[in-house]
């Protein structure tokens, strides 16, 4: 579709919401879910506080309901929180993270398309790669082609990418996010002391039920992390793929569509053990599947 056209799509979905008899109400924040006694002694939802962030003195006003969903999506983590606090059953969930990958689009198009692309006017090529290393997938995924890696973070202090493509695909590079999978067992337990997440925040909790949460600081703190490494103002810390599997130094850092630009970093140092040595053996792999993928101009 492309990502210009998005702002549209979600323009005409808000109206269709809206002539349903949906209310949108932005710069607003919940900030208590309301839930009461009921007979039987249980607990059930009545509605939510929630403060308007354009007049942050006046009080909370209520919105009456009996029930409620929280579509937080990647960054209203202290959400979670908050529905904890009054009372809602949390459980751990698995994720994925890693990095974002970034190659040359002229070098995927002459992988996929084997130099065939302006002869016959094909579309900007396209790739993903999987692999299992240690018992968890590592994979590439939304994959960009003629796109921009671009900020997705929601705090200062903390660095998050995603990517992008317009609908011509017409950037000269292609990006992909490279990620592993994590479960609450790899931070839990023995399994916790070869992946290396509980460093990130603290020990590791014994049991995946202690602690539901302990997933998202995970993220939070490895988001942190990588903001300070990148040196601020939403620089990245990167490094040259054929480097990082060497584990020797930054390498060659290129142009990159990252408009906020990039600071050499040994990422194998940066990332927790288990992400990082997962990375690195699945570029081996991908690498033998398509030569190029972790060289030099990654």
């Amino acid at each position: 579709m492309g990502s210009n056209k998005l702002p549209k799509v979600i323009e005409s979905l808000r109206g269709t919401l809206t002539g349903a008899g949906a209310e949108m109400r932005f710069h607003t924040r919940v900030e208590q879910l309301l839930v009461e006694l009921d007979a039987s002694g249980g607990r059930r939802v009545i509605g939510v506080e929630v403060r308007d962030l354009a007049h942050p003195e006046q009080e909370c006003s209520r919105v009456a309901s009996d029930a409620v969903v929280f579509a937080t999506g990647h960054s209203a983590r202290d959400s979670l929180e908050l529905a904890i606090r009054a009372g809602a059953r949390a459980e751990a969930k698995g994720f994925a993270m890693g990095v974002r990958i970034e190659h040359p689009q002229s070098w995927v198009d002459q992988q996929q398309y084997n130099g065939l692309r302006s002869e016959h006017d094909l579309p900007a090529a396209f790739c993903e790669l999987t692999t299992q290393v240690d018992g968890r997938g590592v994979y590439s995924f939304c994959m960009c082609p003629g796109g921009w890696i671009v900020p997705a973070t929601t705090h200062v202090d903390r660095v998050v990418v995603n990517g992008m493509s317009l609908s011509r695909r017409d950037s000269p590079f292609a990006s992909s996010g490279l990620v592993v999978q994590i479960e609450p067992g790899d931070w839990c337990g023995e399994r916790a002391n070869g992946n290396g997440l509980h460093e990130l925040c603290g020990g590791a909790p014994g049991d995946p039920t202690e602690d539901p949460l302990f997933g998202v600081r995970v993220q939070e703190a490895l988001e942190m992390r990588c903001a300070k490494a990148g040196g601020g103002r939403s620089r990245l810390p990167a490094q040259n793929a054929a480097a990082f599997v060497r584990g020797e130094g930054t390498g060659t850092l290129h142009e990159t569509s990252y408009h906020s630009g990039s600071t050499p970093t040994e990422l194998h140092e940066l990332l927790p053990t288990g992400i990082a040595e997962r990375l690195r053996q699945a570029l081996i792999d991908f690498e033998s599947k398509m030569p190029g993928y972790a060289g030099e101009h990654a």
